[in-house]
């Protein structure tokens, strides 16, 4: 993700770090590959997390 979008806020890399569920895991990776910015992908990951709550 690093290589694609920059430097991945602590934030967004604590989230990752708690992810347990193997499909969220899926989607996330899927996001990463093909958000055009760290906004977008922040943006997406929002969605996800608020669905999840």
């Amino acid at each position: 993700m690093e290589s694609r979008l920059g430097e991945v806020p602590l934030d967004v890399e604590q989230y990752l770090n708690k992810v347990s569920v193997l499909s969220t895991l899926q989607e996330i990776v899927k996001l990463a590959a093909t958000a055009n910015s760290l906004a977008e992908f922040k943006q997406s990951l929002t969605r996800i997390q608020y669905r999840n709550s």
